[in-house]
């Protein structure tokens, strides 16, 4: 007889509970062996169970994942080690752990199709962590790990279920709840004629909530009394049921986009192998505190990593910013950005950045992409390369560094012009998790070589003040875990999101300022002053004049200064047609001002490239030598 893991664990507990009552230990060992028989290795196999639980149990977690990685290792198929190792990869906050492990099992040609399984709900563990626009990206790569059993076994029940849980999950305004509808029909189709198992609820559950998010209520009502058949009087279904036509919709929103955040995700997956049916499986109430792969329970509360604001305001504004004839809508105060007569263009560059990211996110061809570049305006086409940069890096395997020399050789076919950008945006994609893990960016931008890491660290300083200042101050303190030329890197990009927040207002800049550790303020005065003039490019006279703003010594106001040189020098590279037709439009005065900054930009460049090369940093000194001669008398 060939029995499964699950099998084996089940047998052990029961003739353990009962001869625990019986208080006969030995006659435990004695009878369970040969009644155990079938499971080969059933001493080994509760030995590493029961161990892995203790040492969970008394605080040594890096011995029970040890004993889990070994047991997976040996029995790469069971879908029972992976259940009890990814709910402690969840409480311990080590989800870039288990996807590792669980990539290492399918590079085995001969992989189970559990291994598929462990892996995709692995991804999904760790989407509460990414936030917004990451989850889009690992709910993908779940996606394609159950793709691959489907290829092999159409009719797979766990690989076809799992696919519409994915899509269930995606906020209205990315249309895959068609999808989920799908599967889950699909799951119901394999279920006919076939001895009712207890996980067979889940297709009832929803497919009704599916349909209710499609408002198709009378079709929810059908999916839930179809199930009530199978699974009489189960509170699940009749709570549904019962709920009422006009708030059943409201309900089930909150119940996959709990307050417009990412909810915990219970990753609970024992009903695909229970005798008897939970009596909750998919509360409609439900508050789970762990979170995960498996059914994808998502309840209310707020994400563990994520600060909710940011979820909620993407969630809000993601079908304003893709369409610029909304982009008046797109609500910034929650990021920190302050309304006023010189605010910067915050909705517009927001919708530059989002275009390009969603080309990636979509799949689009280098051609396609180059064409809605193309068809941008000045102002916003560098915008939409930063976001190029974000969804490349989201797409690319952060446990290899390897991966980012593709990220060169991909964005340079792009537009070599825009590689400052694409990198910055690179690093900003990491800047949108709320708790790094700076090791292993580290590591990453190390694959980028001295130049890209300079820039993708800017890029990083920028996410992370822009995206999380609000909400955590103490981000600033990163400085203290980066290298002194990474460090500088990363206050520029905070002085950028400093202009972005602050724009004209002078003393909101002066207090986010002392968020800064004194040695890196003048790194922060470059990026507030790079943010002017990229931002505000096509009025010269107002980013010159502003200079005059800054209350600071000559130091700061030199610092400023070199970042403008900066923000009209890297424009010029990436598009000098349109820096052009801004002399051409200005004033003779602005005209000589722009004319200079980018002479001594690109006689700064020319210099370091003669030294060694573009570091972000050490242009910056060089045009700070220089930038004496900008302003015109």
């Amino acid at each position: 007889m060939k029995t499964n893991v699950a099998q084996c664990l089940s047998l052990f507990k029961a003739y353990r509970a009962y001869m625990q009552k019986i208080n006969h230990a030995l006659l435990f060992i004695i009878l369970a062996t040969p009644m155990m028989g079938g499971c080969a290795s059933w001493k080994s196999t509760v030995k590493i169970y029961e161990e892995a639980k203790y040492y969970f149990e008394h605080d040594n977690s890096e011995r029970g994942f040890q004993l889990l990685e070994k047991a997976m290792t040996m029995e790469p198929n069971s879908l029972e080690f992976a259940n009890m190792y990814r709910a402690q990869i969840v409480k311990h906050n080590q989800e870039d752990r288990s996807i590792s492990f669980f990539k290492k099992l399918v590079q085995n040609q001969n992989a189970p199709d559990n291994t598929y399984f462990n892996l995709a709900f692995a991804y999904i563990d760790k989407i509460p962590r990414v936030g917004p626009m990451g989850a889009g990206f690992l709910s993908k790569r779940s996606i394609a790990e159950f793709n691959k059993v489907l290829e092999k076994d159409p009719n797979n029940w766990i690989a076809n279920y799992g696919i519409g849980m994915n899509y269930q999950h995606w906020p209205n305004y990315f249309k895959k709840n068609e999808g989920a509808i799908s599967y889950f029909q699909k799951c119901i189709e394999l279920q006919k004629g076939t001895d009712i198992k207890p996980y067979y609820i889940l297709s009832y559950i929803r497919l009704g909530d599916a349909y209710i998010r499609s408002g198709e209520t009378k079709k929810a009502i059908a999916s839930w009394e179809e199930g009530l058949r199978s699974f009489p009087n189960h509170p699940d279904l009749d709570v549904r049921l019962q709920a009422g036509e006009h708030r059943i919709a409201s309900i089930i929103q909150e119940l996959y986009n709990p307050n417009n955040s990412i909810g915990t995700i219970d990753s609970d997956i024992s009903i695909l192998w229970a005798k008897d049916v939970p009596k909750q499986v998919v509360p409609l109430y439900a508050k789970v505190k762990s979170h995960g792969g498996g059914q994808l329970k998502t309840a209310k509360g707020e994400a563990r990593h994520e600060a909710p604001v940011l979820f909620s305001w993407f969630h809000k504004n993601l079908p304003f910013l893709a369409d610029k004839r909304f982009l008046s809508r797109v609500d910034m105060s929650p990021l920190g950005v302050i309304e006023g007569k010189e605010t910067v263009d915050t909705n517009r560059i927001a919708h530059g950045m989002i275009m390009g990211f969603m080309s990636q996110f979509e799949g689009e061809t280098v051609e396609q992409i180059k064409e809605k570049a193309f068809k941008m305006d000045g102002f916003l086409r560098p915008f939409y390369h930063e976001g190029l940069g974000m969804g490349l890096a989201a797409s690319l395997d952060s446990d290899d560094s390897k991966s980012f020399q593709v990220f060169i050789k991909n964005m340079e076919d792009i537009n070599p012009n825009f590689i400052r950008l694409h990198l910055a945006g690179a690093g900003m994609w990491f800047g949108l998790e709320a708790s790094p893990k700076i090791e292993k960016i580290m590591s990453l931008f190390e694959g980028l070589g001295p130049f890209g890491a300079a820039y993708a660290y800017e890029g990083f300083g920028f996410a992370q003040v822009l995206f999380h200042l609000q909400n955590n101050p103490e981000i600033t303190k990163i400085w203290e875990k980066l290298p002194p030329l990474a460090s500088q890197s990363f206050y520029h990009g905070a002085g950028r999101a400093f202009w972005v927040m602050s724009g004209g207002d002078v003393e909101s800049f002066n207090a986010k300022l002392e968020y800064i550790p004194r040695a890196y303020r003048k790194d922060a005065y470059s990026g507030y002053g790079m943010g002017a003039s990229f931002t505000k490019a096509t009025d010269p006279s107002f980013v010159f004049s502003y200079l005059s703003n800054i209350k600071s010594d000559q130091a700061g106001q030199t610092e400023f200064l070199t970042g403008v040189v900066m923000g009209y020098s890297i424009r010029y590279f990436g598009d000098p047609e349109y820096i052009n037709g801004i002399l051409a439009s200005s004033s003779e005065g602005n005209q000589c001002h722009v004319s200079k900054a980018l002479n001594v930009g690109k006689e700064a460049f020319e210099s370091i490239d003669k030294m060694g090369g573009d570091f972000h940093s050490n242009w910056r000194s060089m045009i700070r030598k220089k930038v004496n001669v900008v302003l015109c008398k």
